[in-house]
Formats: structure tokens, C-alpha cells, sequence
């Protein structure tokens, strides 16, 4: 289950616990979260299929967004769920409806 860790805003689900993005947005801008930002969405969070297989960060964009929209509590109890539909989520064409 992800959880908040000591930094502000910062939510580890995997990789390193300080990217790029949490530098600019956190430590740079004094932010919680990146959707705070005038910028946002900017180049950090583009999608790209380099590594896509293994960084989940094409749904860092997405995963903002629905934190925006529901709140801290509410996205966290969904992100387990929303890491999984990721992984295992199948797609037979842009457009379609997510298949877990």
C-alpha cells in the first residue's frame, strides 16, 4: 500500500524515493503536489514509451489529476487498485475502456 513518506506530498509506489519532479515541485516550487504548479503539466510529467515496461511514468500526469479531483485520503485507498489496473490493464486501441 503507498503511503506518504517524510517529505511532503512525496508518495512512493516505486523507483527512487526522490526524482527529478519531486526536486522541482517539492524542494524548487515549495509545493505539496504537482498539480499545484502554474507549469503543470510540464516536460517532466510527458508521457513516453521509454521504459514504460518498467517506470510507471506515464500515469504520473493521470494519478495528479485524479488526486486533484478526490483528495489525498480518498486517491490513496485507490492506489493499490490504480497500480494494478496499470500493470495488468490491457487496451485493444486508444480510446478503449481499461480491461483488468
Amino acid at each position: 500500500m503507498p503511503r506518504l513518506q517524510n517529505r511532503k506530498g512525496h508518495i512512493k509506489i516505486m523507483g527512487e524515493p526522490v526524482c527529478p519532479t519531486y526536486h522541482c515541485c517539492i524542494e524548487q516550487r515549495s509545493l505539496q503536489f504537482c498539480y499545484q504548479c502554474e507549469d503543470f503539466p510540464c516536460l517532466k510529467l510527458a508521457p513516453c514509451a521509454d521504459k514504460a515496461q518498467l517506470l510507471p511514468h506515464n500515469t504520473k500526469v493521470y494519478n495528479l489529476v485524479l488526486l486533484q479531483k478526490l483528495g489525498l485520503e480518498k486517491w490513496l485507498q485507490m492506489a493499490q487498485q490504480l497500480r494494478s489496473q496499470y500493470f495488468r490493464g490491457k487496451k485493444e486501441r486508444g480510446g478503449d475502456e481499461l480491461k483488468v
